[in-house]
């Protein structure tokens, strides 16, 4: 089970924040072992859940995608382009290694991308994109405070939630922490979410998380205090395991249950 999750904000920037737990559909057995986000090209940031060995697969195909068409030096992407061309790509692999295994199971990607707007605040449109398996079709929004977020922590209703309600801020309560402090308002949404995992837990969501903020220029990374050290590829997630006596890798999933 995994809670991955995206967010543009009215600010100018977008916000990605990806749990580490993995779980073994056979028998049950969890880790908090694995960074499931990561930078992928000028300025996005992807996400996975479900099948581990496909999400990175699928990461990785993008961050190759990007890195084939590089744009000039004072330019970025165009996160809504991305992903229509993108997803051609990420279907063919999926197709493919559910052709090789049939119960590989849902996998979905999450991206968070900005691209230059003069016209809003901070100069920068973000743009939040789910691709679910198998078809892969881009499900984007763009702008303003808004949320998708993957993986079956979302189908927590107290989580799906907290999160709607820290995002659109009905009271601009939380967006005070912008004052003064530029990413300011994404820090306190990922301590809340932090916060109401800890004090509210599901077995299978890990209260530990990555957290991005993605702007024109830069993305910045941080982590929940006290989480342990994580894999970043399979080779690493392997050699974490391998004390555990996990020997079945084809049941290692960051689940991908459908969710909005």
């Amino acid at each position: 089970m995994t809670w991955v999750i995206g967010a543009s904000t009215v600010f100018g920037y977008g916000i990605v924040i990806s749990d580490i737990r993995v779980t073994n559909e056979a028998t049950g057995q969890r880790w908090d072992v694995l960074q499931k986000a990561f930078p992928v090209g000028k300025f996005i940031v992807g996400g996975f859940t479900g099948n581990v060995s496909v999400g990175l697969k699928l990461l990785d195909s993008l961050k190759q995608f990007l890195k084939d068409t590089q744009p000039e030096q004072d330019e970025c992407w165009e996160p809504e382009w991305v992903a229509d061309e993108w997803c051609h790509q990420a279907r063919n692999i999926f197709a493919s290694e559910e052709n090789r295994n049939p119960n590989v199971g849902d996998t979905h990607i999450l991206t968070v991308g900005i691209s230059p707007d003069e016209s809003t605040f901070g100069n920068g449109k973000v743009c939040v994109t789910a691709f679910r398996s198998p078809s892969f079709d881009p499900e984007t929004v763009v702008g303003g405070n808004r949320a998708i977020s993957v993986g079956s922590g979302s189908q927590v209703e107290r989580y799906r939630e907290s999160l709607e309600y820290l995002i659109s801020d009905p009271n601009l309560i939380y967006m005070q922490g912008e004052i003064g402090n530029t990413g300011g308002f994404a820090g306190v949404v990922a301590n809340m979410i932090h916060r109401d995992v800890t004090l509210h837990p599901v077995e299978s969501v890990s209260p530990h998380a990555h957290f991005f903020v993605i702007r024109l220029g830069q993305i910045q990374e941080q982590r929940t205090e006290g989480m342990p050290n994580v894999a970043t590829n399979w080779n690493e997630l392997l050699q974490e395991l391998t004390p555990t006596g996990q020997t079945d890798t084809s049941a290692l999933v960051a689940d991908a249950t459908r969710s909005r």
